[in-house]
């Protein structure tokens, strides 16, 4: 399995009980397509870190590593968003009447397409990434 040893520093573990006595949920929660958002766990000795990964990440990969993946899977293998229907709704409804700015900058392919829970996932990380 492709993991996360450190930041940047990418290790193949042998996913086996005979060498990994607690393998958590890592079955359910990454998968090929999926991404996580890993932040430092508490206590913290260092200032708060973020890091998006694909990779099953160490448990100290970011001190006390704590992850939050785009979906998961449940035993029978469907997929479950960790971004609600409702949470969805509520964006929408919150962003529909705001102005877009015009600027050829703009990272937006369609501005006037809907938002979608890919979207709201990448701009949690953002959030995340704020300084104030």
């Amino acid at each position: 399995v492709d993991t996360l040893y450190r930041p940047y520093c990418h290790f193949v573990m042998y996913d086996s009980s005979l060498f990994v006595d607690v393998r958590g949920i890592t079955d359910e929660m990454y998968l090929p397509d999926n991404v996580a958002i890993s932040i430092s766990g508490s206590p913290l000795s260092k200032p708060f870190q973020c890091l998006a990964t694909r990779l099953v990440p160490a448990y100290d990969m970011l001190e006390k590593t704590q992850c939050f993946t785009l979906y998961r899977r449940d035993q029978s293998g469907n997929r479950i968003d960790n971004i609600t229907d409702w949470a969805l709704a509520q964006f929408r409804h919150h962003y529909a009447n705001l102005p877009i700015p015009q600027s050829p900058n703009l990272p937006i392919s369609n501005p006037q397409s809907p938002i979608s829970k890919h979207d709201i996932f990448h701009y949690v990380y953002a959030v995340l990434h704020h300084p104030a």
